[in-house]
C-alpha cells in the first residue's frame, strides 16, 4: 500500500519524530477503526482555500507556453498558432481539473518536531481533552496494512499511499513543479510553515471511458465511504505506528486513566504520559 515516489520530499532521516494532535474522540475513533482518516482536499480547503490549487503565476500564464515562446525566440523559428492553441487547451484542462483533484485527493497530516509543540496543543486540544501520538516517518510508512477495509481501485487493487514533507512557497510569485499528480497537494503558503507538515497522501484517478465520458479508478465501496465521510480510512497497525501517547498539558486528571482504559480495551500497549509543558521548573 505504501509506495515511494521521487515526487515526494523525503525527510533527511527515516527515524525523524512526527506527531499527530487530536481531541479525545478522534483518538478513540483511531483505536476503534484501527485506521487513519484521510479527508479530501475539498474539506481542508474550508480552512485553507489554497489547498490543491495552482499558484497565481501558473493560473495566469502557462509555463508550457512561456517555455515554447522562449524556445522560439532562441531558435529564431516562427510561432506556430496550432502549438500555442494546443498548449493553451492543456493549460485550461489543468485549471478545470482543480475541483476534481480537490474532491479525489486525500491527505493525513502530521507535525515534524523532535519536541512537543504548544502551538499544536492550542489548535487541536479542544476543551482540554487533547491527545497526541508520537511516531516516526519510517513507522508511519510501515504501519499501513491490507485488510478487508482497505480502499480499493476499480480493479480491486489497493490504493497507494505516499508520504513526504510539505514545501512552503509564495503563491503570488512562484510555480509548482509539473509532471506528477503528487506535486500540487504537497505545497502550501509560507503562512502555514509553522505546521512543519508531513503528509500521507492518496488519490483516485479519473480516466476517459467511451465517447469521452469520465470514469473513476475506485471500487464502489470506496466511493461510498468517500460520500459518507468526505474522505477515506486507511487501515494501520497501531503497534507499529504509535510509539507513545501524550495527554494535553492542561488536561484534567481523569483523562489519563480514561485514555489508558480505552487503550487497554483495544489492546494497545504503549506508554501514556501527561505533557509537562506547563510544569514548573524543578531546578531552582
Amino acid at each position: 500500500m505504501y509506495r515511494r515516489s521521487d515526487a515526494m520530499k523525503v525527510p533527511s532521516e527515516s527515524n525523524i519524530t512526527i506527531w499527530r494532535y487530536m481531541d479525545f474522540t478522534k483518538f478513540v475513533s483511531l483505536l476503534y477503526k484501527r485506521a487513519l482518516f484521510f479527508p479530501n482536499l475539498a474539506r481542508l480547503a474550508e480552512t485553507d482555500p489554497f489547498e490543491g490549487i495552482v499558484t497565481k503565476k501558473d493560473a495566469v500564464e502557462s509555463d508550457l507556453i512561456a517555455s515554447y515562446l522562449e524556445l522560439v525566440e532562441q531558435t529564431g523559428d516562427f510561432v506556430k498558432p496550432e502549438v500555442v492553441a494546443s498548449l493553451t487547451n492543456m493549460h485550461k484542462q489543468e485549471l478545470d481539473r482543480i475541483p476534481y483533484d480537490q474532491q479525489y485527493t486525500f491527505v493525513n497530516c502530521w507535525h515534524i518536531n523532535e519536541f512537543e509543540s504548544m502551538a499544536m496543543w492550542k489548535i487541536y486540544s479542544l476543551n482540554q481533552t487533547g491527545v497526541a501520538i508520537k511516531s516516526t516517518y519510517s513507522n508511519l510508512c510501515e504501519s499501513f496494512i491490507d485488510n478487508q477495509f482497505s480502499p480499493l481501485d476499480h480493479l480491486n487493487n489497493l490504493l497507494s499511499v505516499f508520504v513526504g514533507e510539505v514545501t512552503y512557497i509564495d503563491y503570488e510569485n512562484e510555480r509548482h513543479p509539473k509532471g506528477n499528480l503528487l506535486y500540487r497537494p504537497m505545497y502550501k503558503r509560507p503562512s502555514f510553515a509553522y505546521e512543519r507538515e508531513l503528509r500521507a497522501i492518496s488519490f483516485i484517478i479519473r480516466y476517459i471511458e467511451n465517447e469521452g465520458e469520465f470514469g473513476l479508478t475506485a471500487h464502489p465501496e470506496t466511493l461510498k465511504q468517500l460520500e459518507e465521510y468526505g474522505g477515506l480510512y486507511f487501515p494501520v497497525d497501531l503497534s507499529v505506528l504509535i510509539e507513545k501517547v501524550v495527554v494535553a498539558p492542561d488536561a484534567p486528571q481523569w483523562l489519563i486513566p480514561l485514555v489508558q482504559s480505552v487503550m487497554g480495551k483495544y489492546d494497545l500497549d504503549v506508554e501514556v504520559k501527561r505533557s509537562n509543558l506547563l510544569d514548573k521548573p524543578n531546578y531552582y
